[in-house]
């Protein structure tokens, strides 16, 4: 792999990682083929992802009180309810995301076998 102006070019010999040209085209063609039965994600798992980010938003939202500066308690409430519901939104993508990718990568392995 030789860099040029910031950009990796693939060359047909090996790098230092093992990666090559045909190696890339086949794992990315291999991702295009791949079609599971069942969907990755499901109710369940969408219903766990809710309930563990309400979780997540009450916790933050608790640890946020010491750190506002007002002396209002509901403005207090207002900004760290604001400031968790933002973080309980990236929560959520996070949360969604592992359970996507280790389900993908769960039957995958069981393919393998």
């Amino acid at each position: 792999m030789r860099s040029r102006g910031g950009f990796f070019l693939f060359t047909g010999s090996s790098n230092r990682f093992g990666l090559t040209l045909s190696k890339l085209i086949a794992f990315l063609s291999d991702m295009d083929q791949h079609t599971p039965d069942k969907p990755l994600v499901s109710r369940l798992g969408s219903v766990v992802d809710l309930g563990l980010t309400l979780l997540f938003f009450l916790f933050m939202r608790e640890m946020l009180v010491p750190h506002v500066p007002s002396h209002d308690p509901f403005t207090i409430l207002l900004v760290s309810g604001m400031t968790a519901f933002c973080m309980s939104g990236v929560f959520w993508l996070a949360a969604g995301m592992l359970r996507v990718t280790w389900i993908d990568y769960l039957r995958r392995q069981s393919k393998d076998r």
